[in-house]
């Protein structure tokens, strides 16, 4: 039995690096559950397939504010630590519900650069939460996933792929409903 697909929006700003964590989320399927790694170029293409024995997700990456224009059946909001929440995720956020998407995981990029400075990482999160909140208020809780930059370019650092596999993990907890 196949594992059904899981079309993904991967939302976030412009300087979040959506297409950086799709290509990582790849090569981690490949190297560490026996996935099909594929390649793309963020240029030509804005969507990846990601493949695995237990997996398997069409993941979009689209900029904040642009909205979904097809059904998601859940989206990663990306958003870097180093800025915290915008409004433009909001909007995102808004723009996918609206769309019809039901399930959402947060992902806080760029933890590493905050040189583990907990207090800013707090902050950072805090104003995730109030995004969230704010926008998707009937909603469950939504698990925030600490993430670092490694991912752009080095995928085999044990805190990003730690990372990661959290997202994996939380992204395959997520139900959704079957499509008609």
């Amino acid at each position: 039995m196949s594992t059904p697909t899981k079309n993904v929006a991967v939302l976030g700003s412009l300087d979040a690096g959506r297409a950086d964590l799709c290509k990582a989320m790849a090569k981690l399927s490949a190297a560490k559950y026996g996935g099909n790694k594929t390649e793309f170029s963020p240029e030509t293409q804005n969507s990846v397939d990601v493949k695995g024995p237990k997996h398997n997700y069409t993941l979009h990456h689209k900029e904040s504010g642009g909205g979904p224009h097809k059904r998601y059946d859940l989206a990663v909001i990306l958003i870097p630590a180093t800025r915290g929440a915008k409004p433009s995720d909001e909007q995102a956020l808004l723009a996918a519900s609206a769309a019809g998407c039901e399930r959402f995981v947060a992902f806080m990029s760029k933890c590493d650069m905050l040189d583990g400075d907990t207090e800013s990482l707090d902050r950072a999160e805090e104003s995730v939460r109030d995004i969230l909140d704010s926008s998707l208020r009937h909603r469950a809780k939504i698990e925030i996933i600490r993430g670092h930059t490694g991912f752009s370019f080095n995928c085999d650092d044990v805190k990003t792929q730690d990372s990661l596999v959290k997202l994996f993990e939380e992204l395959e907890r997520i139900t959704v409903r079957t499509r008609n």
